[in-house]
């Protein structure tokens, strides 16, 4: 493989790197010219002090005082040579010849906001504490908390750090797209210069659940009311319930299934339990196929609703035995398979 030189090796995109090793931005600012990070370089970074200039291709550690290239980055997450650094990249295969702005649609605001348009474009939410909503009008679902929040914009997924975490997840993005995963990008009223954006999928009381990645760890939140998501549900049909959206996905993916038949219902937390048994009464499937996590909780909620079920139902956890759930075991099974 032909060695990069200094100059191709700075260009490789930061971006993509932090990408590559499970490390996505938290929000953005500077109408998306700069990326925001828990820091991959030191431990303990509880707000996001990394900083990445999308269109300079530069990083930035706040806590510690430092920056530099890719090269530098490298060398500084993996404790290499800067020479070291430069060789590893080049057996990365992230080289994608002259860099240009990670994302340059994002300064003519395709995906942030434009604080400049009139305030009627935009969707703003002010939600009151669950007691305060009229209970009867949304059974089951639940705020998740009091946060003030506007929407920019809900669109089809395209965002190259959404699809570079699709990516990471090992799953479809076609096959995403088809079943209703979308792309958001909001801010929080009381901080109105973090444009944060996310994975996003409705659910049944018109909510966003969000999906998306900092640091190490998987970030998940909802929108407005917390409540099931639905997929072509149908009376006397097959169903298949999964915890997570990402899971459902996940299955899809494992088997390549592009044209799902059965109904699905995605619970988006387990204590939404009941209101799956509300739907299995009212729908009356044929079969039910649990594929909750294999954790103590998804163990635990899996044998109540065998128990409590009316309809013939099986749990098909052992599918993925020995990973927490579905989309774990496609991550780590598709690694073996490289």
């Amino acid at each position: 493989m032909k060695r990069l030189t200094w100059q191709e090796a700075h260009e490789v995109s930061i971006v993509c790197y932090l990408s590559q090793q499970g490390i996505f931005p938290v929000y953005s600012s500077c109408r998306g010219q700069e990326y925001h990070y828990h820091s991959p370089i030191r431990q303990d970074d509880d707000t996001p002090s990394f900083h990445v200039n999308v269109v300079k291709n530069k990083w930035h550690d706040k806590g510690l005082g430092i920056g530099g290239d890719s090269i530098d980055l490298v060398a500084e997450h993996q404790n290499l040579t800067r020479s070291q650094a430069c060789h590893w990249l080049s057996d990365s295969g992230l080289y994608q010849g002259n860099y240009v702005p990670e994302h340059p649609t994002i300064q003519h605001h395709r995906y942030w906001s434009d604080k400049n348009r009139k305030k009627s474009n935009r969707l703003t939410y002010d939600f009151p504490h669950k007691d305060g909503h009229p209970k009867s009008s949304r059974p089951f679902a639940e705020l998740e908390g009091t946060t003030r929040f506007r929407i920019e914009a809900i669109q089809h997924l395209q965002h190259p750090v959404l699809l570079q975490y699709l990516t990471y997840r090992k799953i479809n993005p076609e096959i995403a797209k088809k079943y209703g995963l979308q792309e958001i990008s909001y801010y929080l009223v009381d901080v109105p210069d973090s444009e944060y954006f996310a994975l996003t999928w409705r659910n049944a009381s018109d909510g966003y659940e969000l999906n998306h990645r900092s640091d190490k760890k998987s970030f998940k939140a909802c929108l407005g009311y917390k409540d099931i998501t639905v997929i072509n549900l149908q009376p006397n049909n097959k169903l298949a319930v999964f915890e997570g959206m990402l899971d459902f996905l996940a299955y899809l993916t494992h088997y390549q299934i592009h044209d799902f038949q059965s109904s699905a219902v995605i619970l988006n937390s387990l204590s939404l339990k009941q209101k799956l048994l509300e739907i299995i009464k009212q729908y009356t499937p044929s079969q039910v196929y649990l594929f909750l996590d294999n954790d103590r909780e998804g163990k635990k909620a899996t044998a109540e609703l065998l128990e409590q079920l009316t309809v013939p139902a099986q749990d098909r956890s052992n599918l993925y035995a020995g990973y927490k759930d579905f989309n774990e075991f496609l991550i780590q099974t598709s690694k073996n398979a490289l």
